[in-house]
């Protein structure tokens, strides 16, 4: 928040000070600080700004608790940051001040953090560059936060699949000679498990010894070979590699199966943890993929093991032409499989679906999402987490009727391919017996849980005759959905690509210009007195075909159509109008519009806001613009200017939504408002959801700090007026309080 690191004690910024190592900002935070601090820390999110000439950067206190710095620690230096970053990394930004200046200031990038025991944490990073007069990169404002530990294994996942992939399709490693091919293997698994050594060993059994064919040291970036270890020496680890299938060691100097090498072999490398994998053929071992980690100790995870495992099987295909052609068939499984759960993954589920669609056989596509998963994760442990994913994957095969085809979609949700399903009443049917069966207790290693889903589903024929197609409008479907257990199928009219939609799309600037809209007005109220202080402007649509359309959808039609412009300045112009009317009835309030995001990308829109007000008489004073948080995604500082301007001629803003949106406290600090308007998600769960009280409460909070009035949206029920009264709320909209209707209804409200 550029304006937050001004002044240090409102974010808690520590380093870059005179001197450096001097806390800043000991007095006490009040309310509004707190609040900002609490959404840092919720988000593991947290502010910093980096003085690139002169090497120093400036850490929010949250942020230097999640880089695992303390105080003391912390010199303020970006050496000191940059020490802990990932080499990669790190490399990258030592020449990022002296490279020249993008094409736009804002940025986005993702940064690796190593741990005390080299594990590896994740970072998304965006930010600002402040430029000198040479347009030299200066210094760099900005906020990091913290990727899920799910996510990041997800991703890990799917690099290890598409390095398998590209080793065998791409590259072809199985043509190249073998010393080649070896060096590609073990400089891909070591970059895939971010390890210092991998390497590959081979078995002489005549001679009892194992002998390197490749390590490729990490580190040094280089390739070493001919290294031998002998059997006499080494027995417990031999009698381990001919009994296992692998060998999965945290701490390999006090491990019965490999202590032996402690004094000489792994105390002089710094070796802590191993992951081996034996190259078997005819059901004997024959060598041996070795992972090496140089360090603390390392815990490895299931789908680490599981990698390199298929690295074993493809050293075994390099070592074996005579069994290539069997191995490189289980390795094309292995890529169309989901390592954990043994299902067919996003990639064999597509050609299922392609072939059903060759056989043109009705069926069902359904995505299965577990709602809330990650909690499962951050709770239990992904271990656990793992387990309830084996276990849910054998209920669904269960639960599904004979001939269903189960999938692993990717992470937390599923997909199924049910045959001989086409008509909606029986895809609606099957998917609420399996929400219902599947909210069944589940006892997983020793646990007993439940675990809600969520469904999409389309139909083929009928919703389509491409897998492609048939996979986004189940997405589509998926995403519609409301409420944990909810389930859906696809409906057209809520596609953009349907034909309903592109016939909406071409009559709608025929009826922006012509009498097919009308303009609504729903009445802004003081909850204490039902004085009506204020009203929104909605418009409405009544197409002669397909009769009420709603606003939402129009106004995204407008939005992609490039006409949002002309909607906005009709109900602009309808406003005025009535704004008129009123004040020749002498009841005259101010009246609010919405703004749409788009609107902001028109460099004239502000010229255009006020030459509709001079042409039709309305006092700036008495317009309001209502803006969403999304408005602040793309080109902030434009539409910051723009809203300034406007300002100075008297027109205000209000924030709508407040709460749903892309929430930035930069941005909010900065914002020219009078007033926030809390969405009616958040007002209407307030009588069962404690979170939804604890939202509104903050948010009346922030806006009585900010100086802001604070609008309840969504009122219908007299004990949330009541509610909101308690809470210090003194503004609302809703049904209770009126419904949208013409302006001589707010003469007799």
């Amino acid at each position: 928040m550029p304006g937050a690191l001004v002044s240090r004690r409102e974010v808690g910024l520590h380093g870059a000070t005179t001197p450096i190592n001097r806390l800043a900002g000991n007095a006490a935070m009040n309310r509004s600080e707190r609040l900002i601090h609490s959404a840092f820390d919720a988000s593991r999110s947290g502010a910093f700004k980096w003085h690139i000439a002169d090497g120093l950067v400036e850490l929010s206190y949250g942020l230097l608790a999640l880089l695992g710095l303390s105080d003391r620690d912390f010199d303020g230096r970006f050496d000191t940051i940059a020490a802990h970053m990932h080499p990669l990394d790190r490399e990258r930004l030592m020449h990022f001040g002296t490279t020249p200046a993008p094409e736009r200031t804002h940025f986005e990038t993702e940064l690796r953090f190593v741990g005390a025991s080299d594990s590896v944490r994740w970072f998304a990073v965006q930010g600002e560059l402040a430029l000198d007069e040479l347009d030299k990169p200066i210094s760099a404002t900005g906020i990091m936060q913290e990727l899920a530990p799910e996510v990041v294994t997800e991703r890990r996942m799917r690099t290890q699949q598409a390095l398998l992939f590209r080793l065998l399709s791409e590259e072809r490693i199985d043509t190249l000679p073998l010393d080649t091919a070896l060096g590609r293997l073990t400089q891909s698994a070591s970059q895939a498990m971010s390890a210092a050594r991998a390497s590959v060993w081979q078995l002489d059994a005549s001679r009892g010894e194992l002998i390197c064919r490749d390590l490729y040291l990490a580190r040094e970036r280089r390739h070493e070979s001919g290294l031998a270890i002998r059997a006499a020496e080494y027995p417990s680890y031999f009698e381990a590699l001919a009994k296992s299938r692998a060998i999965t060691v945290t701490h390999a100097p006090s491990d019965p199966r490999t202590r032996e090498l402690d004094a000489g072999y792994l105390r002089p490398l710094g070796i802590s943890s191993m992951l081996d994998s034996t190259i078997r053929r005819g059901g004997n071992t024959v060598g041996v993929v070795c992972i090496e980690h140089v360090g603390p100790m390392r815990h490895w995870s299931p789908d680490e093991q599981h990698f390199v495992a298929s690295l074993a099987d493809l050293a075994t295909l390099l070592f074996e032409t005579g069994e290539r052609r069997e191995l490189a068939a289980r390795l094309e499984r292995s890529a169309r499989e989901d390592r954990l759960t043994g299902l067919p993954n996003r990639l064999r589920f597509r050609e299922v679906l392609e072939s059903g669609i060759r056989n043109q056989t009705p069926f069902l596509v359904m995505l299965i999402d577990l709602v809330e998963f990650r909690d499962v994760n951050h709770i239990l442990g992904h271990a656990l987490g793992d387990m309830v994913l084996v276990a849910l994957a054998g209920r669904l095969d269960q639960l599904l009727p004979p001939g269903t085809t189960l999938c692993r979609y990717g992470g937390d949700k599923y997909s199924a391919m049910v045959p001989g399903i086409e008509a909606a009443d029986a895809a609606l049917a099957l998917a609420r017996s399996t929400l219902d069966a599947m909210r069944e207790p589940l006892d997983v290693g020793g646990v007993r849980l439940t675990v809600n889903c969520r469904i999409g589903m389309s139909l083929f024929p009928a919703h389509g005759l491409d897998a492609e197609v048939l996979l986004r409008e189940a997405d589509l479907a998926l995403t519609a959905t409301r409420g944990v257990r909810g389930c859906r199928l696809y409906e057209p009219q809520r596609d953009r690509h349907s034909p309903r939609r592109l016939a909406l799309m071409h009559d709608l600037m025929r009826a922006i210009n012509g009498d097919a809209f009308s303009v609504l007005f729903q009445p802004r109220v003081e909850l204490a007195s039902g004085r009506v202080i204020g009203a929104e402007a909605l418009a409405r649509w009544q197409h002669p075909e397909f009769g009420a359309v709603a606003p939402l959808e129009f106004v995204a039609l407008a939005e992609l159509g490039d006409m949002i412009r002309d909607l906005t300045l009709e109900v602009l112009r309808r406003t005025a109008q009535a704004w008129h009317d009123l004040r020749a009835q002498g009841a005259s309030v101010p009246l609010s519009i919405n703004l749409s995001p788009y609107m902001l990308h028109d460099p004239k829109w502000a010229d255009a806001i006020i030459d509709t007000l001079a042409a039709q008489g309305l006092p700036a004073q008495q317009l309001e613009l209502e803006i969403t948080e999304n408005a602040f995604i793309h080109e902030p500082d434009e539409a910051l200017q723009a809203m300034d301007r406007l300002c100075e001629t008297g027109v205000r803003f209000s924030l709508d939504a407040f709460g749903i949106g892309y929430s930035s406290f930069e941005h909010l600090s900065r914002m020219p408002i009078h007033a926030l308007k809390i969405d009616k998600l958040f007002v209407q769960g307030l009588e069962r959801d404690p979170k939804c009280r604890a939202i509104v409460r903050s948010a009346l909070l922030l806006g009585e700090e900010l100086g802001l009035e604070v609008v309840a949206e969504g009122v219908e029920s007299e004990s949330t007026r009541r509610l909101l009264i308690d809470m210090g709320c003194k503004l609302a909209q809703g049904f209770l309080l009126g419904f949208p209707g013409a302006p001589r209804a707010l003469v007799r409200h």
